[in-house]
């Protein structure tokens, strides 16, 4: 059975560990992969999409995924249009 995190959280992109850091951490406890969650606010996104694959290994999967706090539908809409070919995973959260 293959075992992953969906919704991770690391430095620069909002966690208090790097990386790297959640990478090894998840190795050991035996998981396939992680899904590293970026910001799409970000100056820095692109940047960040190119450390998540740098980080994947035949042997540990990191799948980019973007957290997005949406305040309402036009804004959830436009957010989704700028990163949906970029990253594997959206994650959605706020609104009505």
């Amino acid at each position: 059975m293959r075992a992953y995190d969906l919704h991770v959280h690391a430095s620069p992109f909002g966690g208090e560990n790097s990386a790297e850091e959640v990478v090894e951490f998840a190795k050991k406890l035996g998981w396939s992969g992680v899904a590293l969650c970026c910001s799409p606010d970000s100056e820095s996104f692109d940047k960040q999409l190119k450390i998540l694959d740098s980080l994947k290994t035949s042997d540990f999967d990191v799948v980019k995924a973007v957290d997005i706090k949406a305040e309402n539908l036009q804004e959830f809409h436009k957010t989704i249009d700028s990163v949906r070919k970029k990253v594997e995973i959206i994650v959605v959260s706020g609104g009505d």
